[in-house]
């Protein structure tokens, strides 16, 4: 189940998203397709937008989602397998907990009176709770047990300081991305409300809800007024702040003591504690008074009604499927099933990711792969030999990472799978299992093991990432680099494509994933997976001059724009580094086995192609730390002195930059 307590690993895995995560651009008005000198993007990618048509209940249509249907179709295939084949408990342990998660997904006679199953102990004793203390008790306790955190999460995670060992981590919910409640759209505030306002009114029929959503959300966003921006969510020097589980308790207007912390967390008074976001924190703590108790289990609820609006009734679900479709600008509805579908594909993710991995990674693709990989690295190691603003220490400390970072193709198939860390049986239709039940079974199975290995070292050692997923990730922590099996597909990888498409398209993935081991974020790295103290392999010297480079960076990307508004070049600063360190890595190894340039740009521009809804854009502007996908093909290529000599680029030209203008770092 969605957790909030997982915010906290995406805050740190910020840094290795996915390099070709779905990304926006506008779709081609024009008759005709224009010249790829004024805009390279719409003139390769012309045939191909004007033949889509974005589905009725989707904000989008692009190459990954075309390969995230494909992944699906299998997924469901390999669902309908599991349930038909009536798979023996203790023998076939991920196909039973398909068949039985699915059957109790399905089920909707039993989620319609079933409710919010053994949750509903912690709605009562919410609404019977006589103080502060009480509530953020029962806070603590679903927490701990569920990792839902309607208030404030504690989770367990690799120490960013020390990857080698686990640390306690504190973040605030104020369910919504900052960007979203002070956007100067109303769209996501809005939508939200009216959501919140059809849960209180399916679910507690005795509460004015139109009065309690404005307060509740008022909260909502006087703490996230505080709370960091999105491009600050991946800085390890901002979400980085320990402090003594002693000193937990003041940062709750005392409001808890801390006995109560060591009770459902473990630990000891002296443990570290690291707060992601101290400002929001203490925001939140000046609402901590008995005034505000009724305030307080009010947004309690609200938070629990909309985190389970999706595993509980039919009445529910429909509400949220209806937020869904307001928020993405979608005209038609998803269908229940549908998404029903994709929700226990998620849940399921290892289980069906385990059974796909025998069934379509393709050992001679892992191969190819893999030593497009060894040669990109061969590339990556030469240009950093060359760089003319960085001293030699920084060069040999950057190699030794380059050396030590460790790959990952398709999946290790030397790491342990999640579901096997602990036993976890869900309980079938047939023994009256209960789909929100069998969800929370899951989280407190692995909530359990989360906490009862805080002392134990971290294991490394573990499938991470699953399989079939259509991404590719720079895990800094590891100093790992996964290519996942979901997206070696065409146009990104195929067997039969030229080694120009190849090169443009998984090449270019391959590349960008490595530089992020040396971007904005993950240049604070070090070769083990450790931030130590903000530079920990830099001179001075160097530091200072990749700051000016990457706010040259900042600058150039600033001056883009899509729909009128302006990308942020700051937000996105990772992800343009990584793409344009992907580019010049790409170029160069072209240039050395004597490749086709227009080819190889041609089909890195081909890749991003996308149509999209104005809504999911201005998602995408406000919170994604990509840039679109039109600025990721043109704003790359202009800035890529290669690409002005292989299509003859002059200064009348549209795609054309200054050359004083061009990033140029890796």
């Amino acid at each position: 189940m969605k957790k909030v307590l997982l915010t906290l690993l995406i805050l740190l895995l910020s840094l290795a998203v996915i390099s070709c995560s779905n990304t926006d651009s506008q779709t081609n008005g024009g008759a005709v397709a224009p010249s790829l000198k004024n805009d390279f993007y719409e003139s390769v990618n012309y045939e191909q937008l004007s033949s889509w048509t974005i589905p009725a209940d989707k904000s989008s249509i692009s190459h990954i989602s075309n390969m995230d249907d494909i992944v699906s179709d299998r997924l469901n295939g390999l669902i309908e397998q599991a349930v038909s084949s009536n798979p023996v408990k203790e023998q076939n342990k991920d196909e039973y907990n398909i068949k039985a998660l699915y059957e109790t997904g399905m089920d909707w006679d039993k989620r319609n009176v079933s409710g919010f199953g053994q949750l509903q102990s912690y709605l009562d004793n919410i609404d019977s709770a006589a103080t502060v203390s009480d509530l953020l008790k029962i806070n603590m306790d679903l927490n701990r047990k569920y990792g839902i955190a309607p208030i404030y999460a504690i989770a367990v995670q690799a120490d960013i300081m020390n990857s080698n060992q686990n640390a306690y981590y504190m973040q605030v919910n104020f369910v919504l991305e900052k960007e979203k409640w002070l956007a100067e759209d109303p769209l996501f505030k809005t939508s939200f409300q009216e959501f919140i306002k059809k849960l209180w009114s399916i679910n507690d029929k005795q509460q004015n809800a139109e009065q309690v959503v404005q307060d509740v959300t008022n909260m909502m966003i006087e703490i996230a007024k505080q709370g960091l921006n999105a491009d600050e969510l991946g800085d390890p020097n901002k979400i980085y702040n320990p402090f003594k589980m002693s000193d937990i308790p003041e940062k709750l207007n005392n409001s808890v003591t801390v006995d109560d912390l060591i009770q459902y967390y473990g630990g000891s008074a002296d443990d570290t504690v690291i707060i992601v976001q101290t400002a929001a924190l203490a925001k939140l703590a000046e609402y901590l008074t008995e005034d505000n108790l009724l305030l307080l289990k009010n947004y309690m609820k609200t938070v629990i009604y909309q985190e389970l609006a999706d595993k509980v009734g039919l009445e529910s679900y429909n509400a949220y499927l209806q937020y869904q479709a307001q928020i993405h600008g979608l005209p038609e509805v998803e269908s229940v099933d549908k998404v029903m579908q994709e929700q226990i594909r998620n849940h399921l993710n290892f289980q069906l990711g385990r059974i796909y991995a025998t069934k379509y990674i393709s050992d001679e693709i892992i191969t190819n792969i893999t030593k497009m990989v060894d040669d990109i690295r061969g590339i990556y190691r030469q240009r950093i030999n060359n760089l003319s603003w960085m001293g030699a220490a920084t060069k040999a400390a950057a190699i030794d990472k380059l050396d030590k970072m460790q790959i990952v193709v398709g999946y290790d198939k030397n790491a342990t799978w999640p579901q096997d860390l602990y036993v976890l049986y869900y309980t079938n239709k047939n023994e009256g299992g209960i789909y929100v039940n069998n969800l929370l079974a899951d989280a407190e199975a692995a909530m359990n093991y989360m906490f009862e290995n805080k002392a134990q070292p971290v294991n490394k050692n573990v499938v991470n990432q699953v399989p079939h997923t259509v991404n590719a990730f720079y895990a800094p922590q590891y100093n790992a680099m996964i290519i996942l099996a979901g997206i070696i597909q065409s146009p990104f990888y195929s067997i039969d494509a030229s080694a120009e498409e190849n090169m443009g398209g998984i090449g270019t993935i391959i590349a960008h994933e490595i530089t992020h081991a040396f971007d904005s974020n993950g240049s604070l790295f070090d070769a083990n997976g450790n931030f130590g103290n903000g530079n920990s392999w830099w001179t001075a010297e160097d530091m200072a001059e990749y700051k000016k480079l990457q706010q040259k960076t900042i600058d150039y990307y600033n001056g883009y724009q899509i729909n009128n508004q302006y990308v942020n070049g700051t937000l996105t600063l990772s992800e343009n580094i990584a793409d344009l360190g992907a580019v010049s890595c790409i170029t160069e190894y072209a240039k050395n086995y004597n490749y086709n340039l227009q080819d190889l740009y041609t089909a890195y521009g081909k890749i991003w192609a996308i149509k999209a809804r104005p809504e999911y854009l201005a998602n995408q502007l406000l919170i994604d730390i990509h840039s679109p996908g039109k600025i990721r093909a043109n704003a790359v290529l202009s800035a890529t002195d290669d690409f002005y000599t292989a299509f003859d680029i002059k200064e009348t030209d549209g795609m054309y930059k200054p050359k004083e203008e061009r990033p140029s770092i890796w």
